[in-house]
Protein backbone atom coordinates (compact mmCIF):
# COMPACT_ATOMS: atom_id res chain seq x y z
CA UNK A 1 0.00 0.00 0.00
CA UNK A 2 1.39 3.39 -0.99
CA UNK A 3 2.42 5.76 1.81
CA UNK A 4 1.07 9.29 2.16
CA UNK A 5 4.37 10.63 0.86
CA UNK A 6 4.26 8.39 -2.22
CA UNK A 7 0.66 9.41 -2.91
CA UNK A 8 1.55 13.10 -2.57
CA UNK A 9 4.49 12.72 -4.97
CA UNK A 10 2.25 10.93 -7.45
CA UNK A 11 -0.37 13.71 -7.24
CA UNK A 12 2.37 16.31 -7.76
CA UNK A 13 3.67 14.54 -10.86
CA UNK A 14 0.19 14.01 -12.32
CA UNK A 15 -0.70 17.69 -11.82
CA UNK A 16 2.52 18.88 -13.46
CA UNK A 17 2.02 16.50 -16.39
CA UNK A 18 -1.51 17.86 -16.86
CA UNK A 19 -0.10 21.40 -16.99
CA UNK A 20 2.52 20.29 -19.49
CA UNK A 21 -0.07 18.60 -21.71
CA UNK A 22 -2.18 21.79 -21.81
CA UNK A 23 0.90 23.85 -22.65
CA UNK A 24 2.02 21.50 -25.41
CA UNK A 25 -1.37 21.66 -27.12
CA UNK A 26 -1.34 25.47 -27.12
CA UNK A 27 2.28 25.62 -28.31
CA UNK A 28 1.65 23.12 -31.09
CA UNK A 29 -1.23 25.27 -32.36
CA UNK A 30 0.79 28.48 -31.80
CA UNK A 31 -1.89 30.19 -29.74
CA UNK A 32 -2.66 31.35 -26.22
CA UNK A 33 -4.73 29.33 -23.78
CA UNK A 34 -8.48 29.27 -24.23
CA UNK A 35 -10.50 30.29 -21.14
CA UNK A 36 -11.17 26.62 -20.35
CA UNK A 37 -7.48 25.76 -20.79
CA UNK A 38 -6.49 28.71 -18.59
CA UNK A 39 -8.85 27.50 -15.88
CA UNK A 40 -7.64 23.89 -16.16
CA UNK A 41 -3.99 25.00 -16.14
CA UNK A 42 -4.46 27.16 -13.03
CA UNK A 43 -6.39 24.38 -11.29
CA UNK A 44 -3.65 21.84 -12.06
CA UNK A 45 -0.95 24.24 -10.86
CA UNK A 46 -2.87 24.76 -7.62
CA UNK A 47 -3.07 20.97 -7.19
CA UNK A 48 0.67 20.71 -7.82
CA UNK A 49 1.44 23.42 -5.26
CA UNK A 50 -0.81 21.75 -2.70
CA UNK A 51 0.91 18.39 -3.28
CA UNK A 52 4.33 20.08 -3.11
CA UNK A 53 3.47 21.65 0.24
CA UNK A 54 2.27 18.29 1.56
CA UNK A 55 5.45 16.58 0.32
CA UNK A 56 7.63 19.13 2.11
CA UNK A 57 5.65 18.70 5.32
CA UNK A 58 5.80 14.88 5.15
CA UNK A 59 9.52 14.86 4.33
CA UNK A 60 10.25 17.21 7.22
CA UNK A 61 8.29 15.01 9.58
CA UNK A 62 10.06 11.88 8.31
CA UNK A 63 13.46 13.50 8.90
CA UNK A 64 12.48 14.48 12.43
CA UNK A 65 11.18 11.01 13.21
CA UNK A 66 14.30 9.38 11.76
CA UNK A 67 16.53 11.57 13.93
CA UNK A 68 14.39 10.78 16.97
CA UNK A 69 14.54 7.03 16.28
CA UNK A 70 18.32 7.22 15.96
CA UNK A 71 18.67 8.97 19.31
CA UNK A 72 16.28 6.54 21.00
CA UNK A 73 18.16 3.55 19.58
CA UNK A 74 21.43 4.96 20.88
CA UNK A 75 19.93 5.69 24.30
CA UNK A 76 18.49 2.19 24.63
CA UNK A 77 21.48 0.27 23.30
CA UNK A 78 22.30 -1.37 26.63
CA UNK A 79 24.87 -4.21 26.80
CA UNK A 80 23.43 -7.71 26.38
CA UNK A 81 23.96 -10.51 28.84
CA UNK A 82 26.19 -13.28 27.52
CA UNK A 83 24.31 -16.57 27.81
CA UNK A 84 27.38 -18.55 26.75
CA UNK A 85 29.56 -17.26 29.58
CA UNK A 86 30.41 -19.90 32.19
CA UNK A 87 30.54 -17.41 35.03
CA UNK A 88 30.53 -13.67 35.59
CA UNK A 89 31.35 -11.19 38.29
CA UNK A 90 28.87 -8.38 38.85
CA UNK A 91 29.31 -5.40 41.13
CA UNK A 92 26.12 -3.76 42.34
CA UNK A 93 22.51 -4.51 41.43
CA UNK A 94 21.56 -6.96 38.66
CA UNK A 95 20.77 -4.78 35.63
CA UNK A 96 17.84 -6.98 34.66
CA UNK A 97 16.15 -6.22 37.96
CA UNK A 98 15.65 -2.57 37.00
CA UNK A 99 16.04 -2.46 33.21
CA UNK A 100 12.47 -2.25 31.77
CA UNK A 101 13.74 -3.85 28.55
CA UNK A 102 15.16 -6.84 30.45
CA UNK A 103 18.56 -6.45 28.76
CA UNK A 104 17.07 -6.45 25.23
CA UNK A 105 17.89 -3.61 22.86
CA UNK A 106 14.39 -3.50 21.39
CA UNK A 107 11.33 -5.64 20.65
CA UNK A 108 13.04 -7.18 17.60
CA UNK A 109 15.96 -8.38 19.72
CA UNK A 110 13.53 -9.97 22.20
CA UNK A 111 11.48 -11.71 19.50
CA UNK A 112 14.62 -13.04 17.77
CA UNK A 113 15.71 -14.73 20.99
CA UNK A 114 12.26 -16.32 21.42
CA UNK A 115 12.26 -17.61 17.80
CA UNK A 116 15.76 -19.09 18.13
CA UNK A 117 14.76 -20.93 21.30
CA UNK A 118 11.71 -22.30 19.50
CA UNK A 119 14.01 -23.70 16.79
CA UNK A 120 16.13 -25.66 19.26
CA UNK A 121 18.82 -23.20 20.23
CA UNK A 122 19.83 -22.97 23.89
CA UNK A 123 17.76 -20.61 26.03
CA UNK A 124 18.98 -17.02 26.06
CA UNK A 125 19.64 -16.19 29.72
CA UNK A 126 17.81 -12.90 29.30
CA UNK A 127 14.57 -14.84 28.62
CA UNK A 128 14.52 -16.74 31.91
CA UNK A 129 12.79 -14.03 33.98
CA UNK A 130 10.04 -13.80 31.34
CA UNK A 131 9.12 -17.49 31.02
CA UNK A 132 5.40 -18.27 31.56
CA UNK A 133 4.52 -19.24 35.15
CA UNK A 134 7.57 -17.31 36.28
CA UNK A 135 9.25 -18.82 39.32
CA UNK A 136 8.34 -22.43 38.42
CA UNK A 137 9.00 -25.00 35.73
CA UNK A 138 5.31 -25.44 34.94
CA UNK A 139 4.15 -25.33 31.34
CA UNK A 140 0.60 -25.58 30.12
CA UNK A 141 -1.09 -26.16 26.80
CA UNK A 142 -1.55 -22.41 26.52
CA UNK A 143 2.22 -22.01 26.48
CA UNK A 144 2.99 -23.93 23.33
CA UNK A 145 5.29 -26.90 22.95
CA UNK A 146 8.40 -24.87 23.78
CA UNK A 147 6.91 -22.52 26.34
CA UNK A 148 5.76 -18.90 26.12
CA UNK A 149 7.42 -15.73 27.35
CA UNK A 150 6.07 -12.60 28.94
CA UNK A 151 6.88 -9.35 27.15
CA UNK A 152 9.30 -7.06 29.06
CA UNK A 153 7.52 -4.02 30.47
CA UNK A 154 9.77 -1.63 28.54
CA UNK A 155 8.81 -3.22 25.23
CA UNK A 156 5.06 -3.21 25.77
CA UNK A 157 2.90 -0.80 23.75
CA UNK A 158 2.73 2.36 25.79
CA UNK A 159 -0.51 4.08 24.82
CA UNK A 160 -4.20 3.28 24.52
CA UNK A 161 -6.32 5.94 22.88
CA UNK A 162 -9.62 6.59 21.14
CA UNK A 163 -8.65 8.04 17.74
CA UNK A 164 -10.53 11.01 16.39
CA UNK A 165 -13.09 10.52 13.67
CA UNK A 166 -11.65 10.76 10.19
CA UNK A 167 -12.85 13.75 8.20
CA UNK A 168 -14.89 12.33 5.27
CA UNK A 169 -14.95 15.75 3.61
CA UNK A 170 -11.16 16.16 3.44
CA UNK A 171 -10.84 14.77 -0.09
CA UNK A 172 -14.16 16.19 -1.33
CA UNK A 173 -13.68 19.94 -0.82
CA UNK A 174 -12.17 22.30 -3.39
CA UNK A 175 -8.63 23.06 -2.23
CA UNK A 176 -6.88 26.37 -2.80
CA UNK A 177 -3.29 27.31 -1.94
CA UNK A 178 -3.08 30.80 -0.47
CA UNK A 179 -0.15 32.94 -1.62
CA UNK A 180 -1.18 35.64 0.86
CA UNK A 181 -3.08 35.67 4.14
CA UNK A 182 -6.21 36.96 2.38
CA UNK A 183 -7.40 36.03 -1.08
CA UNK A 184 -10.38 36.91 -3.26
CA UNK A 185 -11.89 34.22 -5.47
CA UNK A 186 -13.86 35.38 -8.51
CA UNK A 187 -17.23 33.73 -8.98
CA UNK A 188 -20.14 34.04 -11.38
CA UNK A 189 -23.40 35.29 -9.91
CA UNK A 190 -25.53 32.60 -11.51
CA UNK A 191 -27.96 31.44 -8.84
CA UNK A 192 -31.11 32.60 -10.66
CA UNK A 193 -31.89 30.55 -13.76
CA UNK A 194 -35.24 32.17 -14.49
CA UNK A 195 -33.64 34.22 -17.33
CA UNK A 196 -29.99 33.11 -17.51
CA UNK A 197 -27.93 30.18 -16.25
CA UNK A 198 -24.62 32.04 -16.58
CA UNK A 199 -25.14 35.10 -14.42
CA UNK A 200 -26.69 37.36 -17.04
CA UNK A 201 -25.48 36.20 -20.45
CA UNK A 202 -28.25 35.37 -22.90
CA UNK A 203 -28.52 33.91 -26.38
CA UNK A 204 -31.32 34.57 -28.87
CA UNK A 205 -32.78 33.14 -32.01
CA UNK A 206 -32.72 35.88 -34.62
CA UNK A 207 -33.86 36.53 -38.17
CA UNK A 208 -31.29 37.16 -40.88
CA UNK A 209 -31.31 40.95 -40.56
CA UNK A 210 -32.30 41.23 -36.91
CA UNK A 211 -29.78 42.81 -34.54
CA UNK A 212 -28.71 40.62 -31.59
CA UNK A 213 -29.16 42.07 -28.10
CA UNK A 214 -26.07 42.41 -25.91
CA UNK A 215 -25.92 40.89 -22.43
CA UNK A 216 -23.45 40.99 -19.55
CA UNK A 217 -22.27 38.54 -16.93
CA UNK A 218 -22.59 39.45 -13.25
CA UNK A 219 -19.59 38.57 -11.09
CA UNK A 220 -18.86 38.48 -7.37
CA UNK A 221 -15.83 37.85 -5.16
CA UNK A 222 -15.51 35.45 -2.27
CA UNK A 223 -12.98 36.58 0.33
CA UNK A 224 -11.05 34.00 2.34
CA UNK A 225 -8.80 35.04 5.22
CA UNK A 226 -6.43 32.58 6.86
CA UNK A 227 -6.78 32.17 10.63
CA UNK A 228 -4.33 30.37 12.90
CA UNK A 229 -5.15 27.07 14.56
CA UNK A 230 -2.62 26.19 17.24
CA UNK A 231 -1.94 23.73 20.02
CA UNK A 232 0.74 23.92 22.74
CA UNK A 233 1.86 21.30 25.27
CA UNK A 234 4.63 20.96 27.83
CA UNK A 235 6.49 17.74 28.53
CA UNK A 236 9.22 17.07 31.09
CA UNK A 237 12.69 16.12 29.92
CA UNK A 238 12.60 13.16 32.33
CA UNK A 239 9.54 11.72 30.57
CA UNK A 240 11.20 12.17 27.18
CA UNK A 241 14.28 10.30 28.42
CA UNK A 242 12.49 7.54 30.32
CA UNK A 243 9.53 6.75 28.08
CA UNK A 244 9.87 3.49 26.07
CA UNK A 245 7.86 5.12 23.28
CA UNK A 246 8.30 8.44 21.52
CA UNK A 247 6.32 10.80 23.71
CA UNK A 248 6.92 13.71 21.35
CA UNK A 249 5.66 11.59 18.46
CA UNK A 250 2.56 10.72 20.49
CA UNK A 251 1.93 14.40 21.21
CA UNK A 252 2.25 15.26 17.54
CA UNK A 253 -0.11 12.42 16.59
CA UNK A 254 -2.56 13.58 19.25
CA UNK A 255 -2.48 17.14 17.94
CA UNK A 256 -3.09 15.86 14.39
CA UNK A 257 -6.24 14.17 15.69
CA UNK A 258 -7.27 17.44 17.32
CA UNK A 259 -6.72 19.43 14.12
CA UNK A 260 -8.75 16.93 12.08
CA UNK A 261 -11.55 16.99 14.64
CA UNK A 262 -11.61 20.78 14.93
CA UNK A 263 -11.65 21.36 11.18
CA UNK A 264 -14.50 18.90 10.61
CA UNK A 265 -16.53 20.50 13.40
CA UNK A 266 -15.95 23.97 11.93
CA UNK A 267 -16.89 22.86 8.40
CA UNK A 268 -20.24 21.84 9.83
CA UNK A 269 -20.98 24.42 12.54
CA UNK A 270 -18.29 27.12 12.30
CA UNK A 271 -19.34 30.74 12.77
CA UNK A 272 -16.98 32.26 10.18
CA UNK A 273 -15.53 34.63 12.81
CA UNK A 274 -11.93 33.61 13.39
CA UNK A 275 -12.77 30.11 12.14
CA UNK A 276 -14.30 28.30 9.16
CA UNK A 277 -17.81 29.10 7.99
CA UNK A 278 -19.92 26.02 8.61
CA UNK A 279 -22.52 24.74 6.17
CA UNK A 280 -25.26 24.58 8.82
CA UNK A 281 -25.18 28.37 9.04
CA UNK A 282 -24.62 29.07 5.34
CA UNK A 283 -26.85 31.47 3.42
CA UNK A 284 -27.27 28.82 0.73
CA UNK A 285 -28.49 26.10 3.10
CA UNK A 286 -31.83 24.50 2.18
CA UNK A 287 -33.85 23.27 5.14
CA UNK A 288 -36.55 20.72 4.30
CA UNK A 289 -39.83 21.51 6.02
CA UNK A 290 -40.95 18.82 8.48
CA UNK A 291 -44.01 20.49 9.99
CA UNK A 292 -46.46 17.94 11.32
CA UNK A 293 -43.80 15.21 11.39
CA UNK A 294 -43.53 12.71 14.23
CA UNK A 295 -40.99 13.75 16.85
CA UNK A 296 -37.52 12.23 16.50
CA UNK A 297 -38.48 10.42 13.29
CA UNK A 298 -37.03 10.34 9.77
CA UNK A 299 -39.35 9.28 6.96
CA UNK A 300 -38.84 8.07 3.40
CA UNK A 301 -40.62 11.17 2.07
CA UNK A 302 -38.26 13.46 4.00
CA UNK A 303 -35.18 11.72 2.62
CA UNK A 304 -36.57 11.92 -0.93
CA UNK A 305 -37.33 15.62 -0.44
CA UNK A 306 -33.71 16.19 0.59
CA UNK A 307 -32.58 14.29 -2.50
CA UNK A 308 -34.84 16.44 -4.69
CA UNK A 309 -33.46 19.71 -3.28
CA UNK A 310 -29.77 18.80 -3.61
CA UNK A 311 -27.73 20.40 -6.39
CA UNK A 312 -25.15 17.96 -7.83
CA UNK A 313 -26.44 14.84 -6.10
CA UNK A 314 -24.04 12.64 -8.09
CA UNK A 315 -21.14 14.15 -6.14
CA UNK A 316 -22.91 14.46 -2.78
CA UNK A 317 -22.50 12.54 0.46
CA UNK A 318 -24.84 12.05 3.42
CA UNK A 319 -23.78 12.77 7.00
CA UNK A 320 -25.78 11.95 10.11
CA UNK A 321 -25.46 11.87 13.85
CA UNK A 322 -25.00 8.37 15.29
CA UNK A 323 -28.45 8.58 16.87
CA UNK A 324 -30.05 8.67 13.39
CA UNK A 325 -28.76 5.27 12.25
CA UNK A 326 -31.60 3.17 13.71
CA UNK A 327 -34.24 5.36 12.05
CA UNK A 328 -32.43 5.32 8.70
CA UNK A 329 -31.97 1.55 8.88
CA UNK A 330 -35.73 1.02 9.24
CA UNK A 331 -36.77 3.12 6.24
CA UNK A 332 -37.94 1.16 3.19
CA UNK A 333 -39.06 2.30 -0.26
CA UNK A 334 -42.34 1.43 -2.00
CA UNK A 335 -40.93 -1.98 -2.96
CA UNK A 336 -40.06 -2.67 0.69
CA UNK A 337 -36.32 -2.33 0.06
CA UNK A 338 -34.15 -0.67 2.70
CA UNK A 339 -32.74 2.63 1.45
CA UNK A 340 -29.76 2.24 3.81
CA UNK A 341 -27.35 -0.32 2.40
CA UNK A 342 -24.61 -1.48 4.76
CA UNK A 343 -21.23 -2.86 3.71
CA UNK A 344 -19.06 -4.94 6.04
CA UNK A 345 -15.88 -4.39 4.02
CA UNK A 346 -13.22 -2.20 5.57
CA UNK A 347 -13.09 1.43 4.44
CA UNK A 348 -16.30 1.06 2.40
CA UNK A 349 -19.03 3.40 3.70
CA UNK A 350 -22.70 2.53 3.93
CA UNK A 351 -24.89 4.15 1.29
CA UNK A 352 -28.21 5.98 1.46
CA UNK A 353 -30.12 6.22 -1.82
CA UNK A 354 -26.91 5.26 -3.60
CA UNK A 355 -24.63 7.92 -2.06
CA UNK A 356 -22.10 7.40 0.80
CA UNK A 357 -23.30 7.87 4.37
CA UNK A 358 -20.92 8.97 7.12
CA UNK A 359 -21.79 9.26 10.79
CA UNK A 360 -20.36 12.03 12.92
CA UNK A 361 -20.64 13.30 16.46
CA UNK A 362 -20.55 16.92 15.27
CA UNK A 363 -24.09 17.04 13.88
CA UNK A 364 -27.10 17.59 16.22
CA UNK A 365 -28.88 14.61 17.76
CA UNK A 366 -31.89 12.86 16.22
CA UNK A 367 -34.88 15.20 15.97
CA UNK A 368 -32.90 18.44 15.98
CA UNK A 369 -32.45 20.54 12.83
CA UNK A 370 -29.37 19.39 10.94
CA UNK A 371 -29.22 15.85 12.34
CA UNK A 372 -29.20 14.60 8.72
CA UNK A 373 -27.12 16.50 6.15
CA UNK A 374 -26.78 16.01 2.41
CA UNK A 375 -23.80 17.89 1.01
CA UNK A 376 -21.95 18.35 -2.26
CA UNK A 377 -18.61 19.29 -0.68
CA UNK A 378 -17.01 20.28 -3.99
CA UNK A 379 -18.83 23.58 -3.43
CA UNK A 380 -16.91 24.17 -0.20
CA UNK A 381 -13.61 26.09 -0.46
CA UNK A 382 -10.71 24.95 1.73
CA UNK A 383 -7.80 27.39 1.48
CA UNK A 384 -4.44 26.67 3.10
CA UNK A 385 -1.83 29.31 3.83
CA UNK A 386 0.41 27.17 6.04
CA UNK A 387 0.33 23.41 6.40
CA UNK A 388 0.70 21.59 9.72
CA UNK A 389 3.99 22.63 11.33
CA UNK A 390 5.58 21.42 14.57
CA UNK A 391 8.10 23.32 16.65
CA UNK A 392 9.98 22.50 19.86
CA UNK A 393 11.70 24.74 22.38
CA UNK A 394 13.80 23.86 25.44
CA UNK A 395 14.05 27.54 26.43
CA UNK A 396 10.44 28.58 27.12
CA UNK A 397 10.22 26.52 30.34
CA UNK A 398 13.91 25.90 30.89
CA UNK A 399 13.81 26.30 34.67
CA UNK A 400 10.92 23.83 34.92
CA UNK A 401 13.01 21.33 32.90
CA UNK A 402 10.17 21.07 30.41
CA UNK A 403 10.11 21.15 26.64
CA UNK A 404 7.46 23.12 24.78
CA UNK A 405 5.76 21.51 21.78
CA UNK A 406 3.83 23.81 19.43
CA UNK A 407 1.75 22.63 16.48
CA UNK A 408 0.04 25.10 14.17
CA UNK A 409 -1.47 25.71 10.75
CA UNK A 410 -3.20 28.60 8.97
CA UNK A 411 -6.20 28.08 6.76
CA UNK A 412 -9.71 29.17 5.85
CA UNK A 413 -12.88 27.45 4.74
CA UNK A 414 -16.37 28.41 3.57
CA UNK A 415 -19.15 27.44 1.14
CA UNK A 416 -18.81 29.73 -1.86
CA UNK A 417 -22.54 29.89 -2.69
CA UNK A 418 -24.06 33.14 -1.38
CA UNK A 419 -27.66 32.02 -1.92
CA UNK A 420 -29.80 29.09 -3.00
CA UNK A 421 -30.25 28.37 -6.70
CA UNK A 422 -33.57 29.36 -8.27
CA UNK A 423 -34.03 27.01 -11.25
CA UNK A 424 -36.06 27.68 -14.36
CA UNK A 425 -38.79 25.49 -12.91
CA UNK A 426 -39.15 23.68 -9.62
CA UNK A 427 -38.07 24.29 -6.01
CA UNK A 428 -34.87 26.05 -4.97
CA UNK A 429 -31.71 23.95 -4.89
CA UNK A 430 -28.50 23.95 -2.88
CA UNK A 431 -25.36 21.84 -2.49
CA UNK A 432 -26.19 21.61 1.23
CA UNK A 433 -29.57 20.32 2.47
CA UNK A 434 -30.74 19.42 5.98
CA UNK A 435 -33.90 18.29 7.74
CA UNK A 436 -35.70 20.79 9.95
CA UNK A 437 -36.41 20.31 13.65
CA UNK A 438 -38.77 17.45 14.57
CA UNK A 439 -38.59 17.55 18.34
Amino acid sequence: MATKLEKARARHEIALEKCDDIRKVAEAEERDFTPDEEKAFDSAMADAEAAKSEIASLEKRAERFAALDKELESARNVPQARPDAAASIQVGQDRQSYDPNGGFRNAGDFLLSVVKFGKGYSLDARLRPFQSAAGSDEQGEYSGSRGAFLLPVGLMPGLLSVPSQADPTADLVTRIMMETASIKVNARTDKDHSDSVSGGLRVYRRAETQQAEASAMAMEQITLEADSLMGVAYITEELIQDSPISVIGLLEAGFRDEFTSKELEEKLTGTGVGQFSGVLGADCLVTVDTSGATADAITYEQVLEMRARCWGYGSAAWMANHSCLVQLGLIADAADRNILVTDARADVPDTLLGRPLYVTEYLPELGDAGDLLLGNWSQYLYAERQGLETGESVHVRFLENERTIKVSKRNAGAPWWRSVLTPKNGPTLSPFVVLDDRA
